[in-house]
This record gives structure tokens, sequence and C-alpha cells, in this order.
């Protein structure tokens, strides 16, 4: 008779618990967070050819750490996670272009490299030799965040060189100006409020 109770199964004196598993749902490589990593490998590599045949460079990062206080976090350190820039001719691909061009920038600030390493006329796959090398064994920050896959089977993982914008609260709010109260005019002679003995209401 079948039940609903499941039991550790071992096997050679080894045991696990009992988990469910589904080949089409496919897990991210890290959980959405901060984190430290090494950039293992910077490679060029090219689109695929209904993609246009577009230079690009994979990267290889190893988490090493992570900022975010998660248990999906702390499970991602040691994994590795896998990104890449793609480099577009002007006039093409306008939107997408940019978005690269900013992901690339934010990447060399990241690694402490200037805008020379990579020459302004593109001619072939030499022309990232220096970059490529450049990148390697970088230690940096990144920020890994999710989004939907277009298949519906699990999720795309995304990954930034720079703090996104929900991250920069505190420095914004300590940029913002006080809010002043309206000086009464000189000829009034009306007495203050009762609560300003007590210091005011304060905005929140």
């Amino acid at each position: 008779m079948q039940t609903n109770h499941q039991e550790a199964q071992t096997y050679g004196g080894q045991s696990f618990e009992p988990f469910e598993w589904n080949a089409r749902e496919l897990e991210p490589e890290a959980a959405a967070g901060e984190y430290s990593v090494t950039i293992r490998n910077a490679k060029f590599m090219r689109t695929k050819p209904e993609q246009g045949s577009y230079p690009k460079i994979n990267l290889t990062l190893k988490i090493t750490q992570t900022a975010t206080d998660t248990e999906d976090a702390d499970k991602s350190v040691g994994g590795t996670v896998f990104d890449s820039i793609t480099f577009y001719p002007r006039g093409e691909r306008s939107r997408v272009s940019n978005i690269n061009k900013r992901r690339f920038l934010e990447l060399l600030e990241a690694c402490g490299l200037d805008e020379g390493v990579m020459p302004s006329t593109i001619k072939g796959e030499e022309d990232f030799a220096e970059i490529t090398e450049a990148l390697k064994d970088k230690e940096i920050t990144a920020w890994v965040s999710h989004s939907p896959r277009n298949d519906g089977k699990g999720v795309y993982v995304n990954v930034s060189y720079a703090a996104p914008r929900g991250m920069m609260t505190d420095e914004v709010e300590e940029e913002k100006p006080r809010a002043r109260t309206a000086s009464r005019p000189a000829a009034s002679k009306a007495k203050p409020a009762a609560s300003a003995k007590n210091g005011g209401a304060r905005r929140r």
C-alpha cells in the first residue's frame, strides 16, 4: 500500500532525504544578490550567425563572497555565473548596443581599467587581446538579478557591475535638502504655537 510518508534512503551506508526533481525546471546559477566575484576567464567569441556574428566577450565569474543575507545567496557562494558583452557597429541595434556599451563601461570602472584598452575601430579578434587579458583574475563586486525566460523554463541570470538604483537609497536621501518652514512677516506679533515649545512636528 502506498503512503505519503517519506523516509531517508540508504545506499552503501550513505543516506539522503527524498527530494523533488524536474528535468524541465531550470534553476539559476546564482540567487539574486550582491557578490564578490573573480573573473576566471574572459574570452573573445561571436554571436550565432543568425544573430549577426557580432563580436563579444564571454566572462566566467567565480563567486567568492556575498553581501546578501539570504540562504539562497549563501548557497551561491563557490558557484559560477556567466556573462557576455556584445559589440555592435554604429547604427545597428541601437537600443541593445547602448545597453552593452553602458555595461562595458561599468565593467571597466569596476576593474579599474581605462577605456584605452579597447580600440575605437574594431577590425578583428586581435583587437580583443588586450582587454580579455586585462580582465582575467580581476576581483570585483557584481549584482545578480533574474528575469523570466521567453520559453517559460526558469529565469535568465543577469549580471550588473554597478549597484542597482534601489540600493542607492541611503546616499540619495543624504543629498536631499531639508524642508524649510516659511518665515512669518516681521510685523506679525502672533504668539508661537504651543507645539513649538516641544520642537515642532517632524515631517515623515
